[in-house]
């Protein structure tokens, strides 16, 4: 059969499969295939596969996102109804990667001020928003406030890198709150910045890769090539690469 089986949908499939994924929640989707062609001779595909073992999963043991939203008042009423509890909450950041990436952006319409925020991904590649404030204008007090606040609630550790677009007030506020955390160039900025004022792909290219080395040997060898070739083209070429401050 080339086409979809409708009788065997993913509540079927479910009910089939309930057995193996309660025996062994782990299982790979391609030994639920492998059993499902075994008892059916059709093979299902890997998307109605995987929704039937989640519905397996959450007959099992209930939906994960209404147990999480249910957490914080399953705590709050031992704490208050069980003596001598005791409940040590951490946030979610320790365990993301050392990466957070703000930004800022003007609010249309009714607010008119700035958004700050925050954002770090997870192991799964997840991103999750960790901070924002509603400010009036961007400066380097704004943002240290918003930075301490950051260090102090949300982002403990040390060796963080902070990916951003380096405005003036963003870096002079990091410099001032003397937080041991390294600041570097969105790549993406940099690209729109250049292409605003060049519209040029092909050097856009060029530039967006060279900031993507990762060995400092390799990415100086293509920034001398690149203002080689830049000063014949173009000479403020050179001199927008130079206005950016390496960290």
């Amino acid at each position: 059969m080339s086409q979809d089986h409708r009788k065997l949908d993913a509540k079927s499939i479910c009910n089939s499969i309930m057995p193996l994924v309660k025996d062994s929640p782990i299982i790979p989707m391609s030994t639920l295939i492998a059993d499902m062609q075994a008892r059916f001779q059709y093979k299902v595909s890997y998307r109605k596969a995987w929704l039937a073992k989640q519905m397996a999963m959450q007959k099992l043991y209930g939906d994960w996102d209404e147990a999480y939203n249910e957490l914080q008042g399953w705590i709050s009423a031992m704490v208050e109804y069980i003596p001598g509890t005791i409940v040590d909450l951490q946030t979610a950041f320790p365990y993301c990667k050392l990466l957070v990436q703000v930004d800022e952006t003007w609010l249309y319409g009714k607010y008119t001020q700035i958004l700050l925020i925050a954002v770090a991904q997870d192991g799964n590649g997840n991103v999750l928003p960790i901070a924002f404030a509603i400010v009036e204008s961007e400066n380097s007090e704004l943002w240290a406030y918003f930075i301490q606040n950051l260090q102090r609630h949300v982002v403990k550790q040390d060796n963080i890198c902070i990916i951003s677009d380096r405005s003036k007030g963003l870096v002079a506020a990091i410099r001032q709150s003397e937080l041991p955390w390294r600041s570097v160039y969105c790549i993406r900025h940099i690209a729109v910045n250049f292409h605003n004022q060049y519209k040029n792909k092909d050097w856009r290219k060029r530039i967006v890769n060279m900031g993507y080395e990762l060995e400092a040997h390799r990415f100086k060898h293509k920034l001398a090539r690149l203002e080689t070739d830049m000063a014949g083209f173009n000479p403020s070429l050179r001199q927008w690469l130079g206005s950016m401050e390496p960290w």
